[in-house]
């Protein structure tokens, strides 16, 4: 009953749920990222870099704590700026009511995929959007993942992925 009420709480205009935990596990066995678990005492944003799309499966398989991933066309908003006033505080409530339900975030940053970890500046608008969330910032990425699926190739490759790195930035030392 608890999972059906926690469902509920996900405004599906701003969050997209995450992949199936058993596919992502899979997924991350094949780099040898599956005993991979980062825990989090409280809900946090997750800060990642636009790599590949092969990245939500080893965020989701690595965040041991329940998260929901901001939809792209919301994410793109909010980094050139062009999000509403009512739409930005309507997604602010939603958070806030994650964060009630202990569900971190995962904000993927970047309007195209990155090239040989050439991660895209954080704009003002998206750091200002990240304090206002009122969440500890967790800056998550896996080297060497973009080479699982390069813009060049249609297919997966194998790789070595090295284990997520991740800098917790408090909010009150924002």
């Amino acid at each position: 009953m608890k999972k059906e009420k926690n469902i509920k709480t996900i405004d599906t205009d701003f969050f997209v749920l995450p992949p199936n935990k058993l596919i992502c596990k899979i997924n991350a066995k094949k780099y040898s990222l599956e005993k991979l678990e980062i825990e989090v005492k409280e809900p946090s944003i997750f800060l990642c870099f636009n790599v590949s799309e092969f990245g939500k499966y080893l965020i989701s398989s690595s965040v041991k704590n329940k998260l929901v991933f901001l939809k792209p066309d919301v994410t793109l908003e909010i980094i050139r700026g062009t999000i509403t006033k009512t739409k930005y505080d309507k997604l602010l409530k939603s958070i806030d009511i994650l964060k009630e339900n202990d569900y971190s975030l995962v904000f993927i940053n970047g309007e195209y995929p990155t090239i040989f970890g050439d991660n895209q500046k954080i704009s003002t608008k998206t750091s200002t959007f990240l304090f206002d969330t009122n969440l500890d910032i967790r800056f998550l990425t896996f080297p060497g993942e973009y080479f699982t699926n390069p813009i060049w190739s249609t297919n997966q490759r194998k790789c070595k992925i090295y284990p997520a790195q991740h800098i917790s930035v408090s909010h009150r030392k924002l």
